[in-house]
């Protein structure tokens, strides 16, 4: 009788002992996932990878616009060309005018996006002799006006932004000059402690009067 319970109280005990190395096993444990929980916003997050290739052809894709144009060349400089009827019944008659200065060269812009030149060489009495036209065409540009657009879209409504081009990722974005003086720049904040990909790319803009601008665009994942 006597052994049955020292062997009794021996079992207890040996039981005891055992839920303690398991309480402290989970309180080790425990400790353990609090530190890494504190500590975690400091620790680098690593970021998918993301194709910033890409989101740049998204975002170029976006702030562009189908501008036409035709050239005219003329026999000196700063004389006169005649934007006939001909041309008006086909391209309209407003259009944004840039003469290169110190050339013979026009370019004349057809976009609802540009400005129409109040001030243009266009004589309807100058003489045929005294130009040429080259051949209407049209590309892609990108209207200064719809990369300040863009800006305030990605600041006012970065989420219906960010669906729109079909963001996976977090992103910021900003338009520096060639100097590396920021233009236009979005506003949204980057979280500490998560790692950012980078990477610019050269763009050229064309101001409402049809001068360019080279600007870069700079864009951050995270």
């Amino acid at each position: 009788m006597c052994k049955n319970i020292g062997w009794r109280v021996k079992g207890f005990r040996n039981a005891q002992m055992h839920i303690e190395v398991i309480l402290s096993f989970l309180l080790f444990m425990g400790a353990i996932l609090a530190v890494f929980v504190f500590l975690n916003p400091l620790i680098k997050t690593p970021s998918p990878v993301v194709d910033i290739n890409a989101m740049q052809e998204k975002i170029v894709g976006e702030i562009s616009e189908k501008v036409g144009s035709i050239s005219v060349i003329t026999n000196v400089d700063g004389e006169c060309y005649n934007f006939d009827s001909s041309y008006v019944l086909v391209y309209g008659n407003e259009y944004t005018e840039v003469h290169f200065l110190g050339t013979r060269k026009y370019v004349l812009y057809f976009s609802e996006f540009l400005e129409d030149s109040l001030v243009k060489n266009h004589d309807s009495g100058c003489v045929e002799d005294n130009y040429k036209f080259g051949i209407y065409k049209e590309e892609m540009l990108i209207p200064y006006s719809n990369v300040e657009g863009f800006i305030e879209n990605y600041n006012l409504d970065y989420e219906g932004l960010r669906d729109l081009l079909q963001m996976g990722s977090e992103f910021r974005i900003t338009f520096k000059n060639l100097e590396g003086v920021v233009k236009l720049s979005g506003v949204k904040n980057i979280p500490e402690g998560v790692e950012v990909n980078a990477q610019e790319f050269p763009i050229s803009v064309i101001k409402n009067n049809g001068d360019v601008e080279y600007l870069i665009l700079n864009i951050q994942v995270w």
